[in-house]
């Protein structure tokens, strides 16, 4: 009556790809779980391997409910719980789920504050009661007029809403993303400069004297590549073995989602054996040491507070920053490795592109046999 569901995948992430699948004797084509009721949506994956994975799924999901004797021709039709939703109703719903994502408190609030935005927006236009899919790319394309002082600013915004709009898709709520036809604008990158090393060592010793928590978190970004704002603001006792030579963390304590296990330079076994930090109870925090961390915006406010202080020959350019400490160590690896993969995988970056963003204040300094020939 039906024969085995069939994935038919396309040649690269932007073709179509789904399953099909006769039955009695009529082709079907699924390209989401959306008939079945679930949430999987291959067409949606940003890579191969993802969508592949979630259209073994959805062929697996397809074959169980023919199995049990359902009949795609009677596809139920209101089986979107989210049928006549208004956008603000999506708005609202989508933000209470957004309170319980394992996602950074910032972004967290980043998306918090443009659905604020928008909904507002949305009122006075008087579009707040419309169905969902009848919000069309050009509302949002004035409401992103809003935030055209600079392209970068602007583009912040339109990724922020993407992250919003999308998650009303992925739960049904919608069947696409009208943000993806606004207008994109070219932003300018600012390049972050690493520190040179003499410039470097000056500001670690100056540091550590003056400032020994804000010296612990440079010294740690520079050796072990870490974040300050999530990742060395919320270590833990625990995440150090008891030597002090290896920090793990898990897949939801770090930015990569995955696993990392990162093996400590001596140097920075040495600071966190001056600053005590093996003497701390498992739950504690190595900065500050108490049972309690330091709140998110702590290494902001000091960094912003000590540079003021820094004597003349410390000083820093326009362009060095906290992060020029985890730029310093990319570059410092790939001068010694010549090996920007290596980069990658110390810096727990998702692909080299990123990787390369970090080396780019390298620049290409060239001999004069090494210049083209003509």
């Amino acid at each position: 009556m039906y024969t085995d569901p069939v994935i038919v995948h396309g040649k690269d992430v932007k073709s179509r790809s789904y399953v099909k699948v006769f039955f009695s004797g009529q082709r079907f084509r699924f390209y989401t779980g959306k008939p079945l009721g679930i949430n999987c949506f291959p067409n949606e994956s940003k890579n191969i391997a993802e969508r592949l994975r979630l259209l073994h799924q959805l062929q697996y999901e397809i074959k169980k409910k023919l199995e049990k004797g359902w009949d795609p021709n009677k596809q139920e039709k209101s089986a979107n719980p989210y049928s006549g939703y208004t956008i603000s109703r999506c708005i609202t719903e989508i933000n209470e789920k957004i309170k319980k994502e394992d996602i950074s408190n910032r972004y967290r609030e980043d998306l918090t504050r443009i659905s604020a935005e928008l909904h507002d927006f949305l009122t006075e236009e008087g579009l707040k009661n419309s169905p969902a899919n009848e919000v069309a790319a050009h509302n949002l394309q004035r409401f992103l007029s809003r935030y055209s002082s600079s392209a970068a600013y602007y583009m912040t915004k339109r990724r922020t809403l993407t992250g919003l709009i999308s998650r009303m898709v992925n739960d049904g709520m919608i069947t696409v993303n009208p943000v993806h036809k606004t207008t994109r604008k070219k932003e300018v990158h600012v390049l972050n400069v690493a520190f040179p090393p003499t410039h470097l060592k000056g500001l670690l010793s100056y540091l550590e004297g003056k400032h020994p928590h804000l010296f612990l978190c440079a010294v740690i970004m520079y050796g072990c590549f870490l974040r300050p704002h999530r990742e060395i603001r919320l270590l833990q006792r625990r995440h150090l073995n008891e030597a002090c030579t290896t920090i793990t963390l898990s897949g939801t304590e770090n930015k990569s989602k995955r696993i990392r296990v990162v093996r400590l330079p001596n140097y920075v076994t040495q600071a966190l054996i001056a600053a005590n930090v093996y003497k701390l109870a498992p739950e504690h925090f190595l900065i500050g040491g108490s049972a309690k961390p330091v709140n998110e915006d702590y290494f902001t406010t000091v960094w912003t507070r000590e540079k003021k202080k820094f004597p003349k020959h410390l000083e820093l350019l326009e362009c060095q920053t906290l992060y020029s400490f985890r730029h310093s160590g990319a570059v410092a690896v790939y001068e010694k490795t010549k090996d920007p993969f290596k980069v990658q995988q110390a810096m727990g970056h998702s692909s080299l592109t990123v990787t390369l963003r970090y080396l780019r204040s390298l620049g290409i300094s060239l001999s004069a046999e090494e210049y083209p020939d003509l």
